[in-house]
């Protein structure tokens, strides 16, 4: 058994630890007249290397590090939400580092913070336990539990109660995860290497002089390499350093700082590769600083405000807004330019462009940009298509005799049913089919219908009314349960012919 990661565990002075019995689960460990007994490396060597048993500690009166537990099931979790606001309110008392451990097989996590030097335990659980507190983050078993945990003062030592225990790391089941909480190792060796390089980083037993406050903005340190493989979780954590203590907000500003600072940290040309020194001269950063900025938009909608509708409003806003004033004092001539510039300098700003609902419902933001030949500020038309831009439809029918028509990928590559020409029949008056079209009333969700495009191979094929749409031309449009190109086909009635014993 490795000794450093032995001495972890036996480094001060811990009683009463426990085990996972298949009966009775967790039970206390005790001496043969039922009192407790200390931790000791016998335990620790029955249970890594004989494989005999699961065994979890409990805390003494100091410790070296902090355990944050979540379960599967808990909001934190990052397959349920995320762990940002613990991670965030940790940061304020100067745990920086942590190492990510899958407690067992049933997906838990266990977020380690080393500390280089011992504290008290009931110090340390007190100050952790108000710091999440005040952020927000709910304290309770399930959810997030923090060991050592808060547990009441008691002057008799008669009548003391233990810390609460819990499993230690590496067992069955358990690994360590990288930061996309992908298992990595179950190594002892380099759960110590991570061990000694968070603990000199987490600064929650210094004087008070040298902690960082929030209060006075002083910035926590920037990571380190300090082994090969570390680019990526690197890059991650500069991305979320940039845009939360230095306030870079935008893919350019965030992500030129990036590169100009991962080539300054120590230890990178040492173990940062030859590939991924190119790869960040190629766009790394650019790439991190868009997948970032783009989940702290969708975590903020998600999570900030009562109303996530009004939020993501509010979202949209001040983005066009921004997009509108790099344009100041220019005019452009129709409706087209305006859009496509403006979603060419939201992408280069925010990583992602403005769509057109939302253009055309924050037209008052850009109204002014719109020149006098652009014909006035009359309805705001569908955009033009950005792909198959070919003007032929993909069907042609004309006077019952249709003809089916393929340009490029006119059919397959649109998203909305194409325009369709049909010569219509007096209402009540059956077409060559036989059956009657119904053109005076709405379909429902369904009627049996058959779909009637000459020369197309789904002409003549019998289905069901789905439902109801509006396609981007404002047409009505019925969907139906035949698909084309993995697509739902959406046609308008004038396509289709009711079967439906109500209508024949």
């Amino acid at each position: 058994m490795n000794t450093k990661f032995l001495n972890i565990w036996l480094q001060h002075d811990s009683w009463a630890p426990i085990v996972l019995t298949y009966e009775k689960g967790w039970q206390t460990i005790k001496n043969r007249k039922g009192g407790p007994i200390p931790l000791r490396a016998n335990h620790l060597d029955k249970a890594y290397e004989q494989y005999g048993e699961i065994i979890g500690k409990r805390f003494g009166r100091l410790t070296n590090y902090l355990m944050v537990d979540i379960d599967r099931g808990s909001q934190y979790h990052p397959l349920n939400g995320s762990l940002e606001p613990i991670v965030d309110a940790l940061e304020d008392v100067g745990l920086v580092e942590c190492i990510k451990i899958r407690s067992s097989a049933s997906l838990g996590l266990h977020l380690y913070f080393p500390l280089d030097q011992p504290v008290k335990s009931w110090r340390l659980a007190k100050e952790v336990s108000r710091a999440l507190k005040n952020s927000g983050v709910e304290i309770k078993n399930g959810t997030c539990e923090v060991f050592p945990n808060v547990k009441p003062y008691e002057p008799d030592p008669k009548k003391r109660t233990e810390y609460q225990g819990h499993r230690l790391p590496l067992q069955a089941g358990s690994f360590i995860l990288d930061d996309e909480f992908n298992p990595t190792s179950a190594e002892q060796s380099d759960f110590v290497l991570l061990w000694e390089a968070a603990a000199s980083r987490n600064l929650i037993h210094r004087p008070d002089a040298e902690r960082p406050k929030l209060k006075e903005k002083q910035l926590p340190p920037l990571p380190e390499f300090t082994g090969p493989c570390q680019t990526n979780s690197i890059l991650s954590k500069l991305a979320n350093y940039g845009s939360r203590h230095l306030g870079l907000t935008t893919v350019p500003e965030l992500s030129s700082w990036m590169q100009k600072t991962v080539v300054a940290l120590p230890g990178y040309g040492q173990w940062c590769s030859e590939a991924s020194q190119k790869d960040i001269e190629r766009g790394w950063c650019t790439r991190w600083a868009k997948s970032h900025l783009k989940s702290q938009r969708i975590y903020k909608a998600k999570h900030q405000g009562p109303n996530h509708n009004q939020t993501i409003a509010q979202d949209a806003i001040a983005r066009l807004e921004a997009c509108v004033a790099k344009l100041t004092g220019q005019t452009f001539s129709s409706l087209r330019q305006i859009w496509m510039k403006l979603r060419e300098i939201g992408k280069q700003i925010f990583g992602f462009g403005i769509a057109w609902p939302t253009f055309k419902k924050l037209s008052q933001l850009w109204q002014h940009l719109l020149g006098n030949t652009a014909g006035g500020t009359g309805p705001l038309e569908a955009p033009p298509p950005t792909r198959n831009t070919d003007p032929k439809p993909a069907h042609t029918v004309i006077n019952g005799e249709g003809v089916y028509t393929k340009a490029g990928q006119g059919f397959e590559g649109v998203n909305h049913p194409p325009v369709v020409a049909v010569s219509e029949a007096p209402k009540g008056v059956a077409d060559n089919s036989g059956i009657k079209q119904k053109t005076d009333q709405e379909l429902k969700a369904g009627d049996q219908v058959k779909i009637w495009l000459p020369g197309c191979p789904q002409d003549g094929v019998e289905t069901t009314v789905k439902s109801k749409q509006r396609d981007a031309c404002d047409r009505r449009v019925y969907r139906l349960g035949v698909r084309l190109a993995g697509r739902f086909m959406e046609l308008p009635i004038e396509c289709l012919r009711v079967l439906s014993p109500a209508y024949v």
